[in-house]
C-alpha cells in the first residue's frame, strides 16, 4: 500500500491528472505500478500521516549528520 497526503501526486500517479506526465519520476513510478504485484495507491490525511512524516524527518537528520561527520 501506498499513501501519500498530497492529493495532487495520488492523482498523477494513478493516471488522473497529466500534470507533470513526462517526468521521469511519474514514469518511472508508471513502471512499477504496471508490475504483476498488487498496489494500493491512496490519499491519506496530513495528520494521519505525521508519523511517517516524523520518521522520515529522522532519518534525514541522522544521515545529514553522518554524512557532515564522514568529512
Amino acid at each position: 500500500m501506498v499513501e501519500s497526503d498530497c492529493v495532487e501526486a495520488v492523482r498523477i500517479i494513478r493516471g488522473e491528472s497529466n500534470a507533470l506526465s513526462d517526468h521521469v519520476l511519474v514514469f518511472s513510478i508508471g513502471q512499477l505500478l504496471a508490475r504483476e504485484w498488487d498496489i494500493v495507491m491512496r490519499h491519506i490525511a496530513r495528520m494521519a500521516n505525521s508519523v511517517a512524516g516524523g520518521l522520515a524527518r529522522m532519518v534525514h537528520l541522522l544521515s545529514s549528520c553522518s554524512s557532515r561527520s564522514l568529512h
